[in-house]
């Protein structure tokens, strides 16, 4: 549920083929009761939190090495919610399954943000942690890493959440004290960095991938599926994206390639 699963369902939506998602949006609805309860025991959170894996018993909890403790699984299932009421307008989807699962997906990430602590970068701001960027590592003391905290595409994947929570309350009539919330800890965030090569940078800080040509490319969600990076609207942030892509190559598994696909076509290429 780091891209495998969102990625299936990516033309369902512009592809007009919106009857295959229901299988989805019903998985959905198991995931929120059994990740409800693994976030009151794992985090002692609200909301409900799925993490890099799921199965036929709907698991939500950790599994598998180190990148097996992503926790974001369920926001962006959420933000993909979201999309597909952008592309339908079907106000009974959003009341129904949508709103409902991307507030509690919300509710999660508001009871497992931390403060930054001092004399560390973006001190003081709300942060992930623990965190991964998918599933790439980074080295640090000649050491390969999974580990962090903030990695960019939590931060881009909460933020999107935010906004389309607040799009979805004010479409809907309700939740305002709630909307006001998610505006006020957005502003607690960090910001998306430009690293030292020019690339967008995909941890807390401007560490050197063990794999520069990684097949996941985890930090430009933003770009795609997501829309905060756009060439318009964040043109510094699409040049950053566009480097990040040159030098990660057009390599990888089939699944990575039609990633890269789609980022390019985002950056009108």
């Amino acid at each position: 549920t780091n891209i495998n699963l969102e990625m299936n369902y990516w033309q369902a939506d512009a592809g007009d083929l919106w009857e295959t998602e229901e299988p989805l949006w019903n998985l959905i609805g198991d995931l929120r009761v059994t990740g409800a309860e693994t976030a009151r025991v794992e985090y002692g959170a609200k909301g409900w939190v799925l993490h890099h894996n799921t199965d036929l018993w709907r698991a939500t909890a950790p599994v598998d090495g180190p990148w097996g403790i992503w926790p974001m699984g369920a926001v962006w299932l959420a933000n993909q919610m979201w999309s597909h009421y952008a592309y339908s307008g079907d106000r009974t989807f959003l009341r129904q399954q949508a709103y409902p699962a991307m507030k509690e997906a919300a509710q999660f990430v508001l009871g497992f943000l931390v403060e930054a602590p001092p004399r560390t970068p973006f001190a003081g701001r709300l942060v992930t942690n623990p965190s991964t960027s998918p599933e790439n590592q980074y080295v640090l003391n000649g050491k390969r890493v999974s580990l962090t905290y903030a990695a960019t595409m939590d931060i881009e994947l909460i933020r999107e959440l935010f906004e389309n929570c607040q799009r979805a309350a004010r479409t809907l009539g309700e939740d305002s004290p709630f909307s006001s919330e998610l505006d006020r800890v957005e502003k607690r965030l960090p910001p998306l960095q430009i690293g030292k090569r020019g690339q967008l940078q995909e941890w807390i800080q401007d560490y050197d991938e063990v794999e520069p040509q990684h097949r996941h490319v985890s930090h430009l969600w933003a770009l795609y599926p997501g829309d905060g990076i756009d060439v318009n609207a964040t043109p510094a942030l699409a040049a950053a994206a566009q480097k990040t892509l040159e030098l990660r190559g057009d390599g990888g598994t089939g699944w990575s390639e039609v990633w890269r696909t789609a980022l390019w076509a985002r950056l009108q290429n």
